[in-house]
């Protein structure tokens, strides 16, 4: 989101830029049209004047003619440099606007605290919980972590078991199969386990869903866990079966319907599926 403000800011810049470069040429050329209406001017008064030994009225012509020139550019440069001045002044005020909106965004971004899906969570619970005691120790986790891609990735370990991940991972596991058995431990993940178990309510070597909600919302795992929480099988809710007859009938969303009936569009305006029963041959 940054990367686009700020490209977007520069766009703006290089359109603002641009406006003034166009103002800046046209205040030259309305100096230069200024400029050479003067010296038109000028000629006809050299043309008209009097005499030639007429100097004094060719000067004082002159000396007109040329005062009324600098003045006109004076005026011009002027307006040039007030035009330029207040285009600055916008952008200045539009960057510092652009600048303090991306920071807004940047600190609302590292602030964000948005909790996690506790179902979901709970659906992770019930991976490590295999013998539904609403308690999880850590067997439970050694065998959730061979079976379950999103269990392994809530504390850390590559996903899938095939692949460039997949010797690591056995590794892994394997390592942490060899503290459990030689000291009851997991390894890498006695300090996650211990935080767990620590988070309950002291009864024993386990945790429970609440333990691992509040893990799961901790700053440092939270990304962590919505990566294993995308990994969980997703669920297809599916209505009340539909009750067909042999007139149409509009089908309720969700609705699971029979096999062998006859669909059509309803072309009313709701544009919904409308289903009945096929009739039979004959049928008036």
């Amino acid at each position: 989101m940054a990367k686009e403000k700020e490209k977007a800011l520069m766009k703006k810049q290089q359109r603002e830029k641009e406006q003034q470069d166009r103002l800046a040429m046209k205040e030259k050329e309305k100096v230069l049209r200024q400029q050479e209406l003067d010296s038109s001017a000028l000629a006809i008064a050299v043309v008209s004047a009097k005499p030639a030994d007429d100097s004094n009225g060719k000067v004082a012509a002159l000396a007109t003619s040329e005062s009324e020139q600098a003045a006109t550019a004076t005026a011009a440069q002027q307006d040039a440099s007030s035009a330029a001045a207040a285009l600055a002044a916008r952008k200045a005020s539009a960057v510092s606007s652009a600048a303090a909106a991306v920071e807004k965004s940047c600190r609302d971004a590292a602030n964000s605290t948005e909790k996690l899906d506790e179902a979901l969570v709970k659906k992770i619970f019930q991976l490590l919980d295999r013998s539904e005691k609403n308690s999880v120790s850590k067997r439970d986790v050694l065998i959730a972590l061979r079976k379950h891609a999103p269990v392994r990735v809530l504390f850390g370990l590559p996903a899938g078991s095939t692949g460039s991940d997949s010797d690591n991972l056995q590794a892994r596991l394997n390592a942490i199969q060899d503290a459990f058995e030689a000291s009851s431990g997991l390894g890498e993940l006695s300090a996650a386990f211990e935080e767990l178990v620590g988070a309950g309510d002291g009864s024993g070597p386990t945790f429970v869903l609440e333990s691992l909600l509040a893990y799961c919302q901790q700053e440092a795992v939270r990304h962590r866990a919505a990566e294993a929480l995308s990994l969980l099988p997703r669920e297809h809710a599916v209505g009340a079966s539909f009750e067909a007859t042999y007139e149409w009938r509009l089908v309720p969303e969700g609705a699971a319907c029979a096999g062998g009936l006859e669909y059509k569009m309803d072309l009313g305006g709701t544009g919904r599926t409308l289903a009945r029963l096929a009739r039979p041959r004959g049928w008036k």
